[in-house]
């Protein structure tokens, strides 16, 4: 059945050919869709793990800013089979927010004769840029995680120095080797804490598959996902990313709040001299409101009662842009609900049309957007995703639409015939 399945279609319906969220929280691309660096004890630590039991991996780490998503960081981690990377987000008196590690797969300097000094040995503590466009700041943002090459040095442990060497010497800005395309093999969460009050919560990463990234990427190199360095484009991500009909609990009493953060991880500001313009390819990223993503809204109570988009919650009624996302993190606070507790649906409304990486004619429905909600108080600190409706992928191929299901699942069991 599968054979005949795939000689009806063009290699674009592969399921095993391109991106697709990961269920089972392993792959190739991890998205953390928030941080907090901020004063006061508000840390994010951040998990990396090499599932592998017989490949090195590298990969390299780009945290980007809340509102223009300028890459404020970027590094490379080293990691053998089964080996682990920890490092943390905090806020430095002297430095303001950094990247503090003493992980042994993460290189602190270069020494004599260009040999690293990892992290192990001394501590690799690294400033975050501040970004250059208006009102953008680094304290907050987001970053992702991007396996950029596999090795099969042996196993099961490599000596951190022989994986920097096998990577260093793939010429940089070149295509990766096939015998070295990065494996499926990286699995992240993030603890955020917030010191000061003794609470912490963890959240996994948002994890791809399938990316399959073809550059040998360089520090210092911008590393975008989709730009033409692997085997997917932008548009691809973004509808693997698709969802509408966002649920999200909140709390809204004296003792406990609520944030919701609602992500673009493709929408890729760019700010130049006054002038902004978006690369993501969504057509929620409206250039006539300012790249804002309009949204509605539903509010509920724990009875079922509810405010409608319609429905005035204050007097006088709010300017039309309180119902726009402008920033790639965005968040919202709870203590906006007339309700002590419930849930808001968010929707997205859209269809957006697009090509894949050989041009074949795509849509998508929703919002490329990762809703994550922040509970905080008496209660103490829990994180959560939303729950959502994904995302329509459709096709044209051989002039007949055809529904793609795999770029958000990747239990490939609707190929197969039962048994």
């Amino acid at each position: 059945m599968c054979v005949v399945f795939f000689a009806g279609f063009a290699w674009a319906a592969n399921p095993f050919d391109h991106v697709k969220v990961a269920p089972n929280g392993k792959g190739d691309v991890l998205i953390y869709p928030f941080y907090a660096a901020i004063d006061g004890g508000w840390e994010t630590k951040v998990t990396v793990i090499n599932t592998s039991n017989t490949y090195s991996t590298v990969a390299k780490v780009i945290v980007r800013s809340p509102i223009f998503t300028e890459e404020i960081l970027d590094f490379f981690i080293y990691l053998s089979p089964t080996d682990v990377w920890t490092g943390t987000l905090k806020f430095d008196a002297n430095l303001g927010a950094i990247l503090e590690s003493d992980d042994d797969s993460i290189i602190a300097r270069l020494g004599a004769e260009n040999v690293p000094v990892w992290g192990d040995v001394e501590v690799a503590r690294r400033a975050l840029v501040v970004p250059e466009g208006p009102g953008d700041f680094n304290e907050m943002g987001y970053f992702y995680v991007i396996n950029v090459a596999s090795f099969d040095l042996g196993a099961p442990v490599v000596p951190k120095n022989r994986i920097y060497n096998a990577y260093r010497e793939l010429p940089s800005l070149t295509t990766v080797p096939e015998a070295n395309y990065p494996r499926n093999i990286l699995a992240g969460w993030m603890d955020f804490q917030v010191a000061g009050f003794g609470l912490t919560s963890s959240l996994n990463a948002v994890t791809l598959s399938d990316y399959a990234n073809e550059l040998v990427a360089a520090i210092a190199e911008e590393y975008q996902l989709g730009d033409g360095n692997a085997n997917n484009n932008l548009f691809e991500i973004e509808a693997a990313l698709a969802k509408n009909d966002i649920a999200m609990p909140y709390l809204n009493t004296a003792d406990d709040i609520s944030l919701h953060f609602l992500t673009f991880p493709t929408k890729y500001s760019e700010y130049d001299e006054g002038l902004v313009g978006v690369r993501g390819p969504f057509s929620g990223f409206n250039p006539d409101r300012g790249y804002c993503v309009r949204f509605s809204l539903n509010l509920y109570d724990t009875t079922e009662d509810s405010l409608t988009p319609d429905d005035p919650i204050w007097s006088p009624a709010p300017p039309p842009e309180f119902n726009d996302l402008c920033n790639e993190l965005n968040w919202l606070v709870s203590t906006d609900s007339p309700f002590e507790e419930g849930w808001i649906r968010y929707n997205f409304n859209y269809t957006t049309a697009g090509t894949d990486l050989e041009g074949n004619s795509m849509t998508y429905t929703g919002a490329p957007v990762i809703p994550v909600s922040l509970n905080l108080g008496s209660s103490g600190m829990s994180l959560k995703y939303g729950a959502w409706t994904d995302g329509t992928v459709m096709a044209t191929i051989e002039q007949t639409d055809v529904e793609l299901p795999y770029y958000q699942y990747s239990d490939l069991e609707w190929l197969l015939p039962n048994e």
